[in-house]
Order: structure tokens, then C-alpha cells, then sequence
């Protein structure tokens, strides 16, 4: 299989809970996120995922339904900001974010 032309990063605990059946990930800002594969690096490592994007919301954190909220495993809104602050100091209900939803397509690899 070609290599996505679409990646992200990972932290390892985000990139072993994609690989144990986390469907969703939401990033600050407009992501051009498109319905293809999509491939992860864990930071700081050599290991990479590849899933198939199904869906991509762009909104505010406001205006995000609680499903992706769930779907990213956060309990809500406010957690959801609380702990994405670690990565983005500025995020606040009001941030424009992007939620990308996915399906795994493959296993762990090393490159």
C-alpha cells in the first residue's frame, strides 16, 4: 500500500488508544482533514498507524456535538478543554477545532 498522503502525531497514550479502538481525535484549528487514509506517527517513536478517515467536523469547541466529545474519550466540553491545553495553552470554548473521525486499517508497523 502507497503511504498516505495525509498524516498526524500522537502522543504514545493517544496512539495505543487508536490502536485499541479510539475512533476520534480533535485538533485545534481548521485541519484540511480529507475522507482517505490517514496515517499517525507516535511522537518520538518509529511506529505508525494508518486508518480511513469517515468524517471530519470543522466548528467551535461550543458547537461541538457531545458524540465526538464520547467518541474522543473525553467525559465533556470542559474536559475536553481542560486536558487539550496541555497541547494547545490557548484553546478555549470558543476555539475553532476540527474532529476527525476514523477506522483502523492496519496494524502497528515499524519503519
Amino acid at each position: 500500500m502507497n503511504r498516505p498522503r495525509q498524516s498526524l502525531t500522537a502522543t504514545k497514550n493517544e496512539f495505543h488508544t487508536i490502536q485499541d479502538g479510539k475512533e476520534c481525535t480533535i485538533r485545534q484549528g481548521h485541519r484540511e482533514i480529507r475522507l482517505e487514509p490517514l496515517e499517525f506517527f507516535m511522537l518520538n517513536d518509529d511506529f505508525n498507524l494508518v486508518v480511513m478517515v469517515t468524517q471530519v467536523v470543522h466548528c467551535k469547541v461550543n458547537d461541538l456535538p457531545n458524540e465526538y466529545v464520547r467518541r474522543d474519550e473525553f467525559v465533556d466540553k470542559h474536559d475536553l478543554v481542560n486536558q487539550l491545553r496541555v497541547f494547545y495553552p490557548d484553546i478555549n470554548e470558543e476555539t475553532e477545532i476540527t474532529a476527525i473521525v476514523f477506522e483502523p486499517l492496519n496494524k502497528v508497523t515499524i519503519e
